[in-house]
């Protein structure tokens, strides 16, 4: 797949994943109120991202609708993360981060959960 995106695209597709289609104006609506972003730098991201086939624009309306799914991208920045920061160790990035976070036994349970059913 491979279609990197930045960390303000990742917002414009959040808040489509989390809503579904909208009108452009809509999602400008809403970044002004989450991110205090103008108009034109909403916008500016859309085509971007419409460019790059992130999002699709029907007309009339020009409605935003995702076409890269969140697994996908998240799959593909978590790669990125692991690469960049761990030399590609997952195992590495699991230890850092249980070593620096208190895991409650729900989340350890979970954990074991999951390794037992990739297991399978």
């Amino acid at each position: 797949m491979k279609t990197k995106l930045t960390d303000s695209e990742i917002i414009i597709m959040n808040i489509l994943w989390e809503s579904g289609p909208l009108k452009a104006g809509e999602i400008a609506e809403i970044t002004l109120k989450k991110k205090g972003w103008k108009r034109n730098t909403t916008y500016t991201l859309i085509q971007r991202l419409i460019k790059k086939d992130a999002i699709l624009r029907t007309d009339p309306n020009f409605i935003c609708t995702p076409i890269l799914k969140q697994d996908e991208i998240r799959i593909e920045e978590t790669k990125t993360l692991l690469d960049k920061m761990y030399n590609g160790s997952f195992n590495l990035l699991v230890k850092n981060f249980i070593k620096k976070e208190s895991l409650s036994q729900k989340e350890i349970d979970e954990l074991r959960n999951i390794i037992d059913e990739v297991d399978k």
